[in-house]
Parts: structure tokens; sequence; C-alpha cells
């Protein structure tokens, strides 16, 4: 791993937040590999100015993917003789992942959901301690919640990019065609229930909310809101097994089977049907999600008045967030030329 790897994984995992408010070729002449135990700390990759190729995973709608490249066009003016070039993983990230790795064509940096814990237990991903020891990096900078997870046996194998806690987005307009109060950051579990059913309308296909199925942090937000306790060290198993758990799966199971208040989410992936398109064209008044929705609806304005709001009170207001982490491959080729890494 080079200096010059990690002042680009640092960089953008910083930079990440500011702008958003998310492998190595076979080619030896594109990777540097270790010649030098040195601590020189110029810029330059090698004295010879060296080119090299540094991949990264990506994966966003256009308007992320656009997020990135700003990042990557930042540090490349002040490095100019590194060439950051995006692998876009696609929607499928994980199965995308999987395949280069299978491949033994990992990205040098490693676009990470929940999988951090996963990946360096199979060895995927280079342990951090040594090299932020090394440069010196301020991990306080992040929320110690944020970096439990990205810990395996005691190292560090990753760092959050981007940090995106779920909100509900709403239509204004639906609301208020359907003389139903607007939803304040206050609200509870039952307000957020008895709107869902207002809104909702079986003979126009409309729907007062939009389930997304079998995202993980969606529903860990709604099992931690009934009362969940999870461990998020990986040491033990926990909270599944609980009354809590149950009434929330049983909430859930009710809002989209029971009572159909959320279309089914297995049926919109069949379809193939967009989670935004349903939103954008009305079918659902309410959604939950991140920020990584502003991008698309800056550049493409949503057709009606909307507005977020905090997530409904239940036993508590608990708020998961979308975590993105970059961590990087272990196989990458890119290592310490002449000690300037």
């Amino acid at each position: 791993m080079t200096k010059k790897i990690l002042a680009l994984f640092m960089a953008t995992t910083m930079t990440a937040t500011i702008l958003f408010g998310c492998g190595s070729t076979e080619n030896t002449n594109n990777k540097i590999e270790d010649t030098s135990a040195g601590t020189n700390e110029s810029v330059s990759t090698n004295a010879d100015d060296e080119k090299v190729t540094i991949e990264v995973a990506v994966s966003g709608s256009a308007q992320e993917i656009a997020i990135h490249q700003q990042k990557f066009d930042l540090y490349m003016n002040e490095h100019p003789n590194v060439t950051i070039k995006p692998v876009d993983l696609g929607s499928e990230r994980f199965q995308k992942l999987m395949t280069l790795i299978g491949a033994d064509n990992a990205p040098d940096i490693i676009y990470l959901n929940e999988w951090t814990y996963v990946m360096a237990n199979k060895g995927v991903l280079l342990g951090l301690n040594d090299l932020i020891e090394k440069d010196q990096f301020d991990t306080s900078v992040y929320p110690e919640s944020l970096l439990t997870p990205l810990r395996y046996e005691n190292e560090l194998y990753a760092l959050p990019q981007e940090v995106s806690p779920y909100v509900i987005y709403y239509n204004k307009e639906m609301f208020e065609a359907a003389n139903v109060p607007l939803p304040t950051d206050d609200w509870t579990i039952d307000e957020f229930y008895a709107a869902a059913e207002a809104l909702t309308n079986p003979a126009e296909k409309v729907y007062g909310y939009r389930h997304p199925g079998a995202q993980a942090d969606q529903v860990l937000g709604w099992l931690s809101r009934a009362g969940v306790d999870f461990d998020i060290s990986g040491t033990e198993v926990k909270g599944l097994d609980t009354p809590e758990a149950l009434n929330a799966l049983t909430f859930l199971h009710n809002l989209v089977v029971k009572d159909e208040l959320s279309p089914n989410p297995a049926a919109l992936t069949a379809m193939g049907k967009g989670a935004d398109a349903l939103f954008r064209n009305q079918k659902v008044a309410m959604e939950s999600a991140g920020l990584w929705m502003l991008p698309t609806y800056k550049e493409n304005p949503l057709p009606f008045e909307w507005d977020v709001v905090r997530m409904p009170m239940d036993k508590n207001q608990n708020t998961k967030a979308g975590i993105l982490n970059w961590g990087i491959s272990k196989s990458t080729k890119i290592r310490k030329p002449h000690g300037i890494f």
C-alpha cells in the first residue's frame, strides 16, 4: 500500500461529505511495486514522476457518479501524475464486486456498504492501522459508532465516505389533497400508519408509503425504533429473538402484505420498476431514503412540492443511516517506490 493511494483514500472519504452535504489493472506499467522503505514526503509518485493509475469503485445515479468525479478531479489537479479510473459497479454492487474479486481484478479502492466485516474476514481488504499511524491521520473526525462496524479483530479496514441518515420524503400536495396533516418531526408511528392508510388508493394503485424490502439499513431502523438492541461489534448475535423484533416485523408485514399500504417490493423488482419513478410519478406519497436522492432531484426537479421529515417515533426515534465506505483491496499492486510512499 502506498502513501499516494492512502492520501487519495483519505482525501476522497473526507471530501465526500463536503460535496454531498459515494482494481488493479493487469498492466504493470501502470502499477508501482515496493522498492524502498524510505520516508520522502514529496507528492511526486517517484523521482521521475512516474504515472500511476488508481482504480476506485463507485456506484449510484449519474448525478452521484458526477459528484465522485468532482472529488477525483480535485485530487488529480493536485497530483498530475495520478490518474483515477472509476469502476462503476452499477446497481448490483455486491454481485459486481464479487465478480471482480473472483477474477482477481478488484479495484484498488473498494466500495463497501455493510460488507466490511465480511470482506475483512475473507482477507479481501488491507488493514489500515499501520498506515493511519504512519500518516498520523486523525480518525477522531469520525464518530466512533461509525468506525466500530469497520473493525475486525481490532484492525480498521475501511473509512466512511458518505453518511446519510434516513428521513421520510413526502409529497406535500398529496397530503393536502387528502386532507392529511403534514407530518412533523415529533410524529409517531401510529400517525405515520394513519397517514399511509389515508393516502392509499387501491383503485388507482396509489400507495401511502413505499417500503424498499430487504434493505438492511431500512429494516434495522424499524427494528431499532421498536426497541431492539443490536450488537455492532460483530462478536455476538442478539436482538432478533425478542418481542420487540417481532412487533417491528409484524408492523412491516401489515404495512406491505395485510393492509397493502406499500407496493410489494418483490413485485416491483420483478417488474423492473424504479423506486424514484414511483415517488416522482406520484404513485407513492412517502418513501424513506437519504441524501443520495438529492443530486437527482436537483438535476431533474420533482413536478410537485415536497419536503422531508424525521422517521416516526416508536419506542424511540433512533435514526439509522445509509453508510457507504471505502476500503483498500489487499490485492492492490500499488507499492512503495523509491521511498516516497
